[in-house]
């Protein structure tokens, strides 16, 4: 464990019991916010692709690199 930590959980023993579970409230309110922003941005990025699935499936300029077999 770094310093840092060693030093912040020395601090957190000497507090009081209430103020320890205000400190894991916000620790895991910090977690879930990191958790739902990574979660929504894989859905936005999912919601782009099927957006432009139909574009990279139809439209000829975007396709027309699909014939080209690469060198041998």
């Amino acid at each position: 464990m770094s310093t840092e930590i060693l030093q912040a959980l020395d601090i957190i023993k000497r507090l009081p019991f209430r103020e320890k579970l205000e400190i894991l409230e916000l620790i895991f309110k910090s977690i879930k916010e990191e958790t739902n922003f990574s979660d929504n941005s894989t859905a936005q990025r999912e919601a782009a692709a099927k957006l432009l699935l139909i574009d990279y499936q139809q439209d000829e300029e975007l396709t027309a690199f699909n014939d080209l077999t690469p060198f041998q």
